[in-house]
């Protein structure tokens, strides 16, 4: 059984963050600084693979309180 007063564990979360603020960035100013201009297929690729992620982890944390 969970100790009640225990800290969350949030470092799925987190890293889902930084990896979706990242290609955010990337999506607005990737072209205006970097010269480079996104390929829509990855990046849906990607949107959807971080979608597929959260869904997991939020199973996994609700199969397992």
């Amino acid at each position: 059984m969970m100790n009640k007063r225990a800290k969350p564990d949030l470092p799925g979360i987190a890293y889902m963050a930084a990896i979706f603020v990242g290609v955010l960035l990337f999506l607005i100013i990737g072209e205006s600084v970097l010269g480079v201009k996104p390929n829509l297929i990855w990046t849906a690729w990607l949107i959807g693979f971080l979608f597929v992620i959260a869904v997991l982890w939020i199973w996994i944390r609700w199969r397992n309180r």
